[in-house]
């Protein structure tokens, strides 16, 4: 899978070069999971796939699938007025 325009620039003509990418700025560090089933478009479950092996292979935090979607959608709820209850 290749990456996507944001994440790659031309350097001097020569190969493409990653470009750092912002972490998440949410982070949950202790909490109780409950279960939750979504259906997603293919292509979007492709993205977040492709980006938690990346963060793995970087080492980098979000590293999960789950990890990933949590600190999405709590940026997300707290970005459009919604409380996010801390534990």
């Amino acid at each position: 899978m290749s990456l996507p325009e944001s994440q790659t620039s031309k350097v001097g003509g020569g190969p493409k070069r990653r470009v750092p990418r912002p972490q998440a700025r949410v982070h949950i560090v202790s909490q109780s999971l409950a279960q939750a089933n979504f259906r997603l478009p293919a292509k979007l479950l492709r993205s977040l796939t492709y980006a938690a092996t990346q963060q793995k292979i970087e080492r980098l935090y979000p590293t999960s699938q789950q990890e990933i979607v949590a600190a999405a959608l709590a940026e997300w709820l707290q970005r459009n007025g919604y409380e996010v209850e801390e534990e």
